[in-house]
């Protein structure tokens, strides 16, 4: 997050590959089991919301996608 004003900056770009470390903001899934541990695609870097990159991300396994913040994923 950027306490500057200015916009934040994505750290990741379309085409990388990612893996979901955590939901810290999402209460999607309450357990530690629950989110999954498989590789994901960067397909959009979405604009910032409350000051977080988000991205929409894709499933290497079975096509899903979901957005999440740049906080919860990390490269693979």
């Amino acid at each position: 997050m950027n306490t500057y004003g200015a916009e934040p900056t994505h750290r990741y770009r379309v085409g990388q590959m990612v893996r979901i470390v955590s939901f810290s903001i999402s209460a999607r899934y309450k357990s530690s089991n629950a989110f999954p541990r498989e590789a994901f695609e960067v397909v959009r870097l979405l604009p910032p919301e409350h000051g977080y990159c988000q991205y929409r991300i894709q499933s290497s396994h079975d096509q899903h996608e979901r957005v999440v913040v740049e906080s919860e994923i990390s490269l693979v």
